[in-house]
């Protein structure tokens, strides 16, 4: 965390851990997105693989908001931009990738990303952007802003 606008940082205590799951087996994750709006708050992302009791997969892209230099983290109501559950097959997985994270001027936060879709034929994958309005608690639902599936690996970055 940083308390001097990034002059230097300290390590933070919170773990992103999946969130409001007990007892999972952790498979993956990590990709640590931070951005700082304007108004002082700092929004991390990070992405989730876990795997439940039932032996089904779970694929998350969660996020936290902090509002002293990321020193202590705020879990929302709704921690997950998007969660899908899977079969046990890993060739079938779908998931969120390779996110990004910007605010605009009016403190809104824009979340963009690739979804990615495991099916027979290899994968197909597909740009998504989800916006957390100035002062809400909860993503609205992702928007597919690419025009079609793709056979390549695209990226979302949004500015």
């Amino acid at each position: 965390y940083t308390t001097n606008a990034g002059l230097s940082w300290n390590l933070s205590s919170y773990r992103t851990n999946p969130i409001g799951y007990k007892n999972v087996k952790v498979l993956g994750g990590g990709d640590p997105v931070l951005t700082f709006a304007y108004n002082g708050r700092v929004y991390l992302t990070w992405l989730s693989i876990f795997q439940t009791s039932d032996g089904k997969v779970h694929t998350g892209l969660l996020w936290a908001y902090s509002d002293n230099g990321g020193r202590t983290w705020i879990e929302p109501d709704e921690p997950y931009i998007t969660h899908f559950v899977n079969t046990t097959n890993i060739n079938l997985l779908k998931m969120a990738d390779k996110q990004w994270v910007t605010v605009n001027k009016n403190n809104d936060v824009f979340v963009s990303y690739t979804y990615i879709e495991g099916n027979t034929s290899g994968q197909s994958t597909a740009i998504y952007v989800a916006k957390l309005p100035t002062g809400k608690n909860r993503f609205d639902p992702p928007v597919k802003v690419s025009s079609q599936f793709s056979t390549f690996t695209q990226f979302s970055t949004v500015t």
